[in-house]
């Protein structure tokens, strides 16, 4: 019985520095573009300030975005994205503070893999969410832009207006699963492609 207190001891003592050590570290990593409050995991911001390719580093607050990274649109940009190349994003999140519609664009056919089971804004197994109630912008994935569906997820737009289009292939393979909205979406999902 001894050994066993011992051992809930020691246990409950790492759990508290390593609750110490993340309450230290999480407002770091905001300095580097890293979102540490709100949902569960990464983010990288578009700045744009590079050009205008999606797989540019210099392009993103921190990196480009990949299976478990989700791309956050929440600020001022000179540059829509365009895809080059294939991609992956573990999400999409248009947020209060983007200062324009966003337009995923390629100039040739590529595709963009959407893993769709991120935490956005503490909603979970979210894809693409859009909660820009302020200015209401939309979101449009160009007709070179092939989005694919890698997980099931949902896809939500909370936004009064703005709306969230698709001009290009959507595809779900196999028996993927994909929700359209959610208690409060008031925006629109538009499939052109």
């Amino acid at each position: 019985m001894k050994n066993l207190s011992y051992i809930i001891n020691t246990c409950l003592a790492s759990l508290t520095n390593l609750r110490k050590n993340l309450s230290l570290a999480l407002p770091v990593l905001g300095l580097f573009g890293v979102a540490a409050t709100g949902y569960a995991q990464t983010t990288s911001s578009w700045t744009g300030s590079s050009d205008s390719t999606w797989s540019t580093a210099g392009n993103w607050g921190a990196g480009v975005p990949s299976s478990t990274v989700s791309a956050l649109f929440n600020g001022t940009f000179t540059n829509q994205p365009n895809l080059t190349t294939g991609s992956t994003t573990h999400g999409i999140w248009l947020t209060s503070g983007a200062s324009q519609d966003v337009m995923i664009g390629a100039s040739s056919a590529q595709t963009l893999a959407l893993t769709g089971n991120a935490t956005l804004n503490s909603i979970a197994n979210a894809g693409i969410y859009m909660n820009d109630t302020t200015n209401n912008r939309n979101l449009t994935f160009g007709s070179n832009v092939t989005v694919q569906l890698v997980n099931n997820t949902a896809f939500y737009n909370s936004q009064s207006s703005g709306a969230l289009t698709f001009d290009g292939v959507f595809n779900i393979n196999g028996s993927k699963a994909l929700t359209v909205g959610s208690a409060n979406a008031t925006g629109n999902v538009v499939f052109n492609g």
